[in-house]
C-alpha cells in the first residue's frame, strides 16, 4: 500500500473515530434531555397546573420530543392569556433549555441553563425553578396594561 492510499485510510478512520463519538455524546444528551421532560418538567407543569385551575383557569399541556408547551387560559375567555414553553437544545456534550413565554401577539425566549465548558447534566436545574420561572413570567405578563388600543380591537 502506497503512501496515498495510507493517508486516505486515515482520514477515513478519524472521521469514523469523530463521528461515533459525536453521535454517541448526542445520544447520551438527548436521552438525559428526555428523561429531565419526563420527570422533572412533568412535575413542575402538573404543580402549576393544578394551582392555576384554582382561579378558573384552563391549561392545556403539548409534550414535544425534547419540550413541553404549556398553555393557560381564563374560563370566561375564549383565547389562549399566556403560554409556556420549555425546549431543550441538545448538544453531544450538553443541553440547553430555554423558556418562551408570552401571547399570541408577543413572545420572548430566555435561556434558563448556562452555557458551561463542561457538561454536568440537568439536576442542577430542578422543578422549583421552573416553577418560580413560569410564575415570574406569568405574572408579570397578566400584570401589564392593556394597550392603549385595547377598544379599536375588539
Amino acid at each position: 500500500m502506497d503512501d496515498w492510499q495510507e493517508n486516505m485510510n486515515d482520514w477515513q478512520e478519524n472521521l469514523e473515530t469523530v463521528l461515533k463519538k459525536y453521535d454517541n455524546g448526542l445520544l447520551h444528551t438527548t436521552q438525559h434531555a428526555i428523561e429531565f421532560f419526563d420527570f422533572t418538567v412533568k412535575n413542575a407543569f402538573e404543580k402549576i397546573t393544578d394551582e392555576l385551575e384554582k382561579y378558573d383557569r384552563s391549561v392545556r399541556r403539548t409534550r414535544l420530543d425534547t419540550g413541553e408547551i404549556l398553555n393557560v387560559s381564563h374560563d370566561h375567555r375564549d383565547e389562549d392569556e399566556f403560554y409556556y414553553t420549555l425546549e431543550a437544545q441538545v448538544f453531544p456534550k450538553r443541553v440547553r433549555v430555554y423558556a418562551t413565554y408570552g401571547d399570541r401577539r408577543d413572545k420572548t425566549t430566555a435561556e434558563l441553563t448556562s452555557d458551561r465548558d463542561k457538561y454536568i447534566g440537568l439536576a442542577y436545574l430542578h422543578e422549583q425553578i421552573i416553577i418560580e420561572d413560569f410564575v415570574k413570567r406569568y405574572t408579570a405578563h397578566i400584570s401589564q396594561p392593556a394597550p392603549i388600543a385595547w377598544r379599536e380591537t375588539e
